[in-house]
């Protein structure tokens, strides 16, 4: 075993050393207030309201419209649908293939991303080609939130701070 050790030290190792510069806004801004997954069913209710907070719905399922703004707006799976606080909004499924989506509720966030109508109240962008990694990261938040293991919510809440990274780095918010 010491000739094992003698013989790595006599090869030079190379040492990357990166540094980070403070900029955490997010954390000091973003407070992650709910998540919650829902399926459409006979009890779906589907009503036009308003929250205080921004809402992040990512639909892994089906096929359904959005109402925002007394508009209508086709979502399916993949959409991530982002609206502002105190936008009028309401999803509707399409009973042929249920909407399934997870949601979140961000406090002290809007986001903001040119669509194709320029309203800055409400995106629906689709993430197809980064699936893997968006529901990696609300599947996690989703068991944690169910089992509450000790730090649970500082996990879902880094959780959705590096979710909110991943899709800025995709879109032009």
């Amino acid at each position: 075993m010491i000739t094992d050790y003698i013989y790595t030290e006599r090869y030079s190792m190379s040492n990357n050393k990166y540094e980070f510069i403070e900029n955490n806004t997010l954390k000091k801004t973003a407070k992650l207030l709910y998540i919650s997954s829902a399926k459409y069913g006979g009890d779906w209710h589907s009503v036009q309201h308003t929250h205080n907070c921004s809402e992040l719905f990512y639909v892994i399922e089906g096929q359904g419209r959005f109402f925002i703004e007394n508009q209508t707006y086709p979502v399916s799976v993949n959409d991530l649908v982002i609206v502002n606080p105190n936008v009028s909004h309401t999803e509707v499924s399409l009973n042929a293939s249920p909407l399934k989506y997870i949601v979140l509720g961000v406090e002290g966030l809007e986001l903001t991303a040119t669509n194709g109508n320029d309203n800055t109240n409400f995106c629906i962008i689709n993430f197809k080609n980064h699936r893997e990694n968006i529901l990696l990261c609300l599947h996690n938040m989703l068991t944690e939130i169910e089992n509450k293991p000790i730090g649970y919510e500082i996990v879902c809440q880094d959780l959705m701070e590096i979710l909110i990274v991943l899709l800025g780095r995709q879109t032009n918010f």
